[in-house]
């Protein structure tokens, strides 16, 4: 009789350990996602600051030439119109994408929503708080892979801008100061890539590409061997189903 009655004081005990290990790592995720909600805001409020420059930049660029144009500096116009500005207006819309791109993936953050809570509510059980543990550990990865691509993305327009701004620095220099030689393109590239270089863009780019498969990065650094896109909280609710593994 003793040893049925240690036995079943144990198990209510071991219960209890398991139980409160599951609210820790929940607790645990829930701050770790509100840390990636937050590494989101920054990287959304800095693909718009991006957006914005390039727009400006382009902006004065159009306002240049246009002035140009009205003084009747047709020499000065027709030469402005050359390699070095064609470039920096290309790379300044190519930056505009890359913006716009980041800035959407960063609103795609992961996390349990209003559908979510209320079915929580309704489930307040050890091997729901489990499988929401589970479930946010499949969050916490989706956002980390969403983050390292907006996060790339932004660093990749950063360096379109710059690479915008030498060439057209160059090309004014071209048409206002002295007519450069060939090979100051050149020059102007090798700038550009060992920027890139330095910056570690061209590695961080290399990587993700590597290591993207099918909408997801690979399973040996995301740890998901499924290929479909990551869920967004409008999908909360469905993912939450699959959780509690309605019977």
């Amino acid at each position: 009789m003793s040893g049925d009655s240690g036995s079943s004081s144990g198990q209510p005990q071991t219960i209890s350990i398991a139980s409160d290990a599951t609210s820790v790592a929940l607790d645990e995720a829930k701050r770790t996602i509100d840390r990636q909600a937050e590494m989101f805001d920054d990287i959304q409020g800095k693909a718009i600051n991006l957006m914005k420059y390039t727009v400006t930049l382009a902006s004065l660029l159009a306002t240049g030439v246009t002035l140009l144009e009205k003084s009747a500096a047709l020499d000065s116009f027709a030469a402005l119109v050359n390699g070095y500005t064609v470039s920096s207006i290309g790379l300044l819309g190519l930056a505009a994408v890359v913006s716009g791109f980041a800035y959407t993936l960063s609103t795609q953050i992961n996390g349990i929503g209003p559908d979510g809570v209320r079915d929580a509510a309704r489930a307040e059980t050890p091997e729901y708080k489990e499988r929401l543990v589970r479930g946010y550990a499949d969050w916490i990865e989706q956002n980390r892979e969403l983050n390292e691509r907006a996060d790339a993305c932004v660093s990749l327009a950063i360096l379109l801008v710059t690479g915008a701004v030498i060439a057209l620095g160059t090309g004014l220099v071209n048409v206002f100061v002295v007519d450069l030689p060939l090979w100051a393109a050149g020059v102007d590239v090798v700038v550009f890539l060992a920027l890139a270089y330095v910056s570690g863009v061209i590695h961080r780019l290399v990587s993700l590409a590597v290591n993207y498969d099918g909408g997801t990065l690979n399973p040996v650094l995301g740890g998901r061997k499924n290929g479909a896109l990551p869920h967004s909280t409008s999908r909360t609710r469905e993912r939450l189903d699959t959780l509690r593994g309605d019977d």
